[in-house]
């Protein structure tokens, strides 16, 4: 059976990979398929990049960030990574529930990161920018 994981690198300004980006693949096109929910497909990058591959492989020494849907991290499944490689990247269509924030803030006390992926402002999301410590701006959808 194939396994594919793409992985895209995070640079700093002088062009050094710092981090990579784990994002759901099902083949060689270089796509997300919209045959797959980001719940599915947060639990095959787990699957593959823990136990197929391993995460220090593909991690290559660097952090990881990985998406994740509320479900997700309701569902205990950030646990299985650990607190300091990884950056918990919470989707853009994520809600930010009562029960969501308690268990992000447990998480943080766990030492795990946050970032808000393709990020768009709404005073809804203000539980989650406090929390986050890194933000990813949509610019084509922003401006």
């Amino acid at each position: 059976m194939d396994v594919y994981v793409a992985r895209q690198p995070i640079l700093n300004i002088n062009k050094e990979t710092v981090a990579y980006e784990l994002l759901f693949r099902d083949g060689f096109k270089n796509a997300m398929s919209d045959k797959i929910n980001g719940y599915d497909a947060t639990q095959s990058i787990l699957y593959n990049s823990m136990v197929t591959i391993g995460l220090e492989k593909i991690a290559n020494r660097k952090k990881v960030f990985v998406n994740f849907t509320g479900k997700n991290i309701k569902n205990g499944d950030v646990l299985l990574l650990p607190p300091g490689m990884v950056y918990i990247e919470i989707l853009e269509n994520t809600e930010p529930t009562k029960s969501l924030i308690d268990i992000c803030k447990h998480l943080r006390e766990k030492g795990y990161k946050f970032a808000l992926d393709d990020f768009v402002f709404d005073p809804k999301y203000q539980p989650f920018i406090d929390l986050a410590d890194i933000i990813k701006i949509d610019f084509i959808i922003t401006i």
